[in-house]
């Protein structure tokens, strides 16, 4: 008969409360719903397709998450204000730099090394990311009002400055595709103490929370879809050279196109061809006229 053996789990006593069942479950729940905005969010900046998911809810000391913490990474830190300060979004370099590229305009090319973020890589991650923390107070907003403040970069979880070592805190493991590419995992550190003053609402009714805030999330994300900036083009029948016609180009040529006059014009959004229309002028500027949808 096999005897089965069980191995000790640690536990420090120095640990104040840590986060009940229900508590945990609730915050679960709530960033479940954030992922559905977020995965949007993110999409549009990056003009790609992209996708959140929660894969766990945990707790764990901050002392082991600085342990845990070899690779490369981009690290956000935050408040959420009126709560205590502060929390921590973990990116993993590989995934952040693909931001970068993407963001500037590139095809999202594979990260030759692993590397972490330069300080002017750094600012434009810090865009990106703060577009996708500022849906957190959104999913919070059935039980507490709160705000994103003072969002900035650290080179290293090392750097975090405020959180004690034997503070538990609570990570949020979430699962982040972007552009098909394989997915990689984001942790979101929040200390018990940032969470304090919510542990009431966490405990009421876990199960009612995300249909509370269904419908606020939906108006907000549609405001935030309205606000997205998107490029437009006013483009004519292209035309074709030979590579030496060219080559052979010089200032005060004249290249012929092949769009008839008084035929109208494509209105090209994000590369969508959407409208058509006539060009005309109003006052002294150039214009155009929308005269059919595609």
């Amino acid at each position: 008969m096999r005897s089965s053996k069980r191995g000790a789990k640690l536990f420090d006593f120095r640990q104040p409360k840590t986060l009940e069942r229900n508590q945990l479950k609730a915050l679960q729940m709530v960033f479940e719903g954030f992922a559905r905005p977020a995965s949007s969010i993110l999409g549009a900046n990056l003009r790609v397709s992209s996708r959140i998911e929660v894969t766990d809810v945990d707790q764990r000391t901050w002392e082991e998450l600085l342990s845990d913490d070899a690779d490369p990474s981009a690290v956000s830190v935050f408040n959420l204000a009126p709560l205590p300060p502060r929390a921590v979004l973990i990116v993993p370099a590989k995934l952040a730099l693909l931001m970068v590229d993407l963001r500037l305009g590139g095809g999202g090319s594979e990260v030759e090394a692993v590397r972490a973020p330069t300080d002017i890589e750094q600012v434009i991650i810090s865009t990106v990311v703060g577009e996708v923390i500022a849906q957190i107070p959104i999913a919070f907003s059935s039980l507490v009002e709160l705000r994103v403040d003072r969002l900035h970069q650290e080179v290293a979880l090392q750097f975090v400055q405020g959180i004690p070592l034997n503070e538990m805190c609570v990570t949020v493991k979430m699962s982040m595709t972007i552009a098909e590419r394989d997915p990689a995992e984001v942790t979101l550190v929040l200390p018990f103490t940032m969470l304090r003053p919510i542990l009431d609402q966490l405990g009421n009714r876990p199960t009612s929370v995300v249909e509370r805030q269904s419908e606020s999330f939906t108006k907000a994300l549609s405001e935030r879809l309205l606000d997205t900036t998107v490029e437009a083009k006013v483009v004519f029948k292209p035309t074709q050279l030979t590579s030496g016609e060219i080559l052979s180009l010089e200032p005060g040529d004249v290249i012929r196109l092949g769009h008839r006059q008084g035929t109208a014009l494509d209105v090209v959004v994000d590369g969508v061809r959407l409208y058509r229309a006539q060009p005309t002028q109003v006052g002294t500027r150039v214009a155009i006229l929308l005269v059919e949808e595609n």
